[in-house]
C-alpha cells in the first residue's frame, strides 16, 4: 500500500476515534450533522445525474465543444481494445471529431446504476453503456466514471470500461434442447435404438448418433446434427443415415413439447415427410412419437408413442 493510501486511512481512523468521542458528549450535534451531510449527499447526486443527463444530450446532438466542457483538463479515457489512453482536451476533442465524422452512425445510451460519493468534491458512477451501430446487434459495456467538483460542477477526470460478452442468439437458442443431450434408449422386445447426443466444441450446434440393433446386429445408424438458422430464425436440423438417405427438419416449441417438421429423401430418391412430437418429462425421460408419414404421395401409419430413458 503507498505511502498516500496509508496516510488517508490513518486520517479516516483518527476522523473515526474522534467523532465518536464527540458522539459521546454531543449526540444533538451529530444528528444535525448527519442530516446535513446526507442533505449535501442527495445534493451531489441529482447534480451528477444531471451531468450524465447533459453529457449523452451533447453526444447526440455531436457538439463536441459541449462533450469536452464535461471533462477535467486532465481526463482520461482507456480505450477497451488497444488500451490506449487519451488524455487532455486537445486528444479528447480529436477523438471526438473523429467519432462524429465517420460515416458509421452510432447510438448511445447511458444507464447509471450507482453514485457513489467518496468526497466532497469525488464522486464514482458506475452504470451500463450501450452502443447501436446502424442497426447491428448493440455493445454493451460496464463502465465506472470518477467525477471531481471543480468550480462548482461535477466534470468527469476518469473512465474505464469492460465489453460485457453476449452469448450468440444461436447458442442460447439450443441450450433449449439441452434435455437432448445425454446416452438414451429406445427399446422393445425386438429392437433397440440408442442416441448418444452432445455439444460441439464452442456449443454452436448439437450433434445426435444413433443406432439400430435387431438381434444384437446393428441394422442401420446416422448423424444428426442441430443447429440455429439465424436467417430464418429457426432451430435446423440434419440427418444423414448410413443408406444414403438425409432428412431435413425444422424444430418448434409449445407449451414444453417440440415438434420437428421434416422432409426426407431416401436414397432411392423416393421423398417422404413427417412430423415428430418430443415431449420432455419431470422423471429424466422424454416421450416420442412420429406422426403425418407420408411417402411419395402415400399416408403411412403413425408411429406409437414410446418412452426414451437414458442408458
Amino acid at each position: 500500500m503507498s505511502r498516500f493510501l496509508l496516510s488517508f486511512c490513518g486520517l479516516l481512523i483518527a476522523i473515526g476515534v474522534c467523532g465518536s468521542a464527540i458522539a459521546q458528549e454531543d449526540t444533538g450535534a451529530e444528528k444535525a450533522t448527519g442530516d446535513k451531510h446526507a442533505s449535501a449527499t442527495d445534493d451531489a447526486i441529482a447534480e451528477i445525474e444531471a451531468a450524465v443527463e447533459s453529457y449523452l444530450n451533447s453526444f447526440r446532438a455531436k457538439d463536441v465543444d459541449a462533450l469536452v466542457k464535461h471533462w477535467t483538463a486532465e481526463g482520461v479515457y482507456v480505450n477497451r481494445t488497444s488500451e490506449e489512453r487519451t488524455a487532455g482536451h486537445a486528444d479528447l476533442r480529436a477523438q471526438f471529431e473523429q467519432h462524429f465524422s465517420s460515416d458509421v452512425a452510432f447510438e448511445l445510451d447511458l444507464q447509471t446504476e450507482s453514485i457513489d460519493l467518496v468526497s466532497p468534491n469525488v464522486a464514482i458512477e458506475r452504470g451500463l453503456a450501450t452502443v447501436l451501430v446502424e442497426q447491428a446487434e448493440s455493445i454493451q459495456m460496464t463502465y465506472q466514471v470518477v467525477y471531481l467538483k471543480q468550480e462548482g460542477r461535477w466534470l468527469i477526470d476518469r473512465v474505464t470500461e469492460e465489453e460485457i460478452e453476449r452469448t450468440p442468439e444461436g447458442i442460447l437458442q439450443l441450450q433449449r434442447l439441452e434435455w437432448l443431450v445425454g446416452d438414451w434408449i429406445d427399446a422393445d422386445e425386438q429392437t433397440a435404438v440408442e442416441f448418444t447426443c452432445d455439444w460441439t466444441e464452442n456449443k454452436s450446434y448439437l450433434y445426435r448418433k444413433y443406432k439400430v440393433i435387431s438381434e444384437g446386429d446393428v441394422d442401420s445408424s446416422g448423424l444428426q446434427i442441430i443447429g440455429w438458422n439465424a436467417a430464418t430464425k429457426e432451430i435446423n436440423s440434419w440427418l444423414f443415415d448410413s443408406d444414403g438417405g438425409f432428412v431435413k427438419g425444422i424444430w418448434l416449441e409449445r407449451d414444453g413439447r417440440w415438434t420437428v417438421s421434416s422432409v426426407a429423401t431416401l436414397n432411392n430418391g423416393s421423398q417422404g415427410s413427417f412430423v415428430s412430437v418430443y415431449t420432455p418429462q419431470d422423471d429424466g425421460t422424454y416421450r416420442w412419437k412420429k406422426i403425418n408419414r407420408v411417402l411419395d404421395g402415400t399416408l403411412l401409419p403413425s408411429l406409437d408413442e414410446t418412452v426414451v430413458r437414458p442408458r
